[in-house]
């Protein structure tokens, strides 16, 4: 599944043999572990809070055409290739997926919510999902 206006993809792995993790709510506060593979490193870890969620306005990774998203603005310093990575909390629940960095607060980063998770999870997965053009 991919969803250009969110800048959400979900990917499936043939074999795996793990459950997913269970998908929870955030709230002002919220704390746990952003999982990600920041410049294309191992994975590690970094340490997230959530201070503040909001409806933001702004653009589709094309850049075509305006977007409406919730979002959880946190208290982490995540890197170029955080993104995508799962915001997990202390019980082991998803509770928002990394999207930015902020440009000029090193440590303010933004995650999609977990509701915006969960109505992409909602949509019918087809093979062969096209991606639309290349961003970079």
């Amino acid at each position: 599944v991919f969803e250009p206006a969110q800048d959400f993809a979900v990917l499936r792995v043939e074999g795996l043999d793990r459950p997913p993790l269970p998908i929870g709510a955030s709230t002002l506060g919220t704390t746990g572990g952003v999982f990600g593979h920041p410049m294309g490193q191992p994975l590690r870890v970094a340490p997230f809070q959530v201070s503040v969620q909001l409806r933001a306005l702004g653009r589709d990774i094309y850049d075509a055409s305006p977007v409406s998203r919730d979002v959880l603005v946190l208290a982490s310093s995540l890197a170029q290739g955080d993104s995508g990575a799962p915001l997990v909390d202390a019980q082991g629940a998803v509770v928002g997926v990394a999207f930015a960095i902020s440009p000029d607060d090193a440590g303010v980063a933004y995650a999609l919510t977990s509701d915006s998770l969960r109505e992409l999870l909602a949509r019918p997965r087809l093979a062969g999902t096209s991606t639309g053009r290349c961003t970079a």
